[in-house]
């Protein structure tokens, strides 16, 4: 049976900004625990890891200090540290905890590097440069397991390959050894196509994605629903690698015959200091104030109460060993606390608190 494909007119498929779309930028198993991967988006160098309370930071890779890259650095699960000159930085804020030739300063709340919103879905991670689209969502891949593909890299710009995965033929899950399945063009934009590959009433719906790392080059991600183990799994990851190299391919080949189109010019702003997002000052002499609720108390030891402070909104600010806070009680009184968490955990803050029985309140 020879194989057949239904196509769709896309001629008004809607044009947007770029940088306000969302785009994988990794798949989820190129981020393991304790490793930054180094990423690109639309001309930027990205450094993506993972800290060790599973949360996936993706911020400019660059240190602050002399723009070394920080994907070449060290993940210890908390902190980013440059490999040059040891600055570190924190998990979540990206805000800096550490400068080595001052070691006694606290750096300045406002030495923060830039960050880009993550997210995690269908096995890959995805970001964008100004996210003011929602992100990408594929209802056929939002229920039930599946597959992701290799991620190919082509030497081709971005529309050259969306438009070539228009016309992308593939046989569903369990009949990889064949050609004869009937492929149809289900959903597209200017980033993805979803197809739907038939065969003998037997289904699979593929969901391809392209990541624009500068005008001239992308990569393909894809992802299948369902699910393949052992040698089956081998057969559907082997016959889409197989095609979609021969895409990329033929992509590349047009792309020679072409005039190449301009590079992509990245421009790295300063770091302003209302990125660091902090309150503006008090009228007192104190530090500004930081609204929070108390996410949870333990007994910590014997006459000690552990407290963990998390914040109403957005996320609380980088610290260093052995920093304090000021406690602002509801009598009006003042208490100050030594942090006890580490300096990564920026989602909340934990003190412990001993009990006097002659305290005036706040112990």
């Amino acid at each position: 049976m020879a194989s057949s494909q239904r196509t769709a007119d896309l001629s008004g498929v809607r044009m947007r900004d770029p940088v306000a779309l969302w785009y994988p930028i990794a798949a989820a198993n190129d981020v393991p625990f304790r490793h930054i991967f180094h990423g690109q988006l639309l001309g930027r160098e990205l450094a993506v890891w993972r800290a060790d309370d599973g949360y996936i930071n993706v911020w400019e890779n660059r240190c602050l200090h002399r723009g070394s890259r920080l994907s070449i650095g060290i993940n210890d699960g908390r902190e980013l540290k440059c490999q040059y000159h040891g600055w570190r930085y924190a998990n979540r804020t990206a805000g800096c905890t550490y400068i080595p030739a001052h070691p006694a300063d606290a750096p300045a709340r406002t030495i923060r590097n830039r960050t880009f919103p993550p997210e995690e879905r269908y096995g890959l991670v995805w970001s964008s440069l100004n996210a003011t689209a929602e992100l990408l969502a594929v209802s056929a891949l939002d229920q039930g397991p599946f597959l992701p593909l290799r991620g190919i890299a082509v030497n081709a710009p971005a529309a050259h390959v969306v438009e070539l995965l228009r016309k992308y033929h593939f046989q569903p899950i369990g009949a990889s050894g064949s050609d004869a399945a009937e492929t149809m063009l289900e959903d597209a934009d200017e980033r993805m196509i979803v197809l739907r590959s038939r065969q003998n009433g037997a289904q699979t719906v593929g969901a391809f994605f392209v990541q624009p790392l500068d005008s001239r080059r992308c990569v393909m991600r894809g992802v299948l629903k369902g699910a393949a183990q052992g040698a089956e799994r081998i057969a559907v990851l082997r016959h889409h690698n197989e095609r979609l190299s021969k895409l990329r391919d033929a992509a590349e080949h047009r792309t020679e015959l072409e005039p190449p189109p301009p590079a992509t010019e990245t421009v790295y702003e300063h770091v302003a200091p209302e990125l660091a997002e902090m309150p503006e000052p008090t009228a007192s002499a104190r530090k500004a104030e930081i609204r929070v609720q108390i996410a949870r108390k333990w007994a910590a030891a014997d006459g000690i109460a552990g407290f963990e402070l998390r914040s109403l909104s957005g996320l609380l600010p980088s610290f260093q060993p052995g920093a304090h806070i000021d406690v602002h009680l509801p009598n009006g009184q003042i208490r100050q606390y030594s942090l006890i968490n580490g300096p990564g955990e920026s989602d909340s803050y934990v003190i412990g608190v001993k009990r006097e029985a002659l305290s005036r309140g706040g112990s």
